[in-house]
C-alpha cells in the first residue's frame, strides 16, 4: 500500500546498532568497575578470632601440592578441579 503524500523515513539500522553495543559496552564496564571494589570482610564472632579457617588450610595445602607437580600434571590437575 502506497500512501501518497507521506513520506516513509528509513530507519539508519547501523546507528542503532552501535548505540546499542555502546549502551551494552557501558553496562560491561560498569559492572566490571562493581567487582573490582574490595569485598567487605564478614562478621566473625571475637571468640573465633584465634581459631585459623580450615577453609584456608585447605587452600594453602592444595596450593603447595600444586606447587609441588610437574608442569604437564598441572593441566591435569586443573582439567579435573574444574568438572
Amino acid at each position: 500500500m502506497c500512501m501518497c503524500g507521506a513520506e516513509v523515513e528509513s530507519k539508519n539500522h547501523l546507528k542503532e546498532n552501535m548505540r546499542r553495543i555502546r549502551e551494552i559496552q557501558k553496562n560491561v564496564h560498569q559492572v566490571d568497575d562493581e567487582s573490582k571494589q574490595p569485598v567487605k570482610a564478614l562478621w566473625k564472632l571475637s571468640r573465633f578470632d584465634c581459631i585459623p579457617s580450615r577453609v584456608k588450610e585447605q587452600l594453602e595445602v592444595s596450593d603447595d601440592v600444586l606447587l609441588s607437580l610437574p608442569t604437564a600434571a598441572h593441566c591435569i590437575v586443573d582439567c579435573l578441579l574444574s568438572v
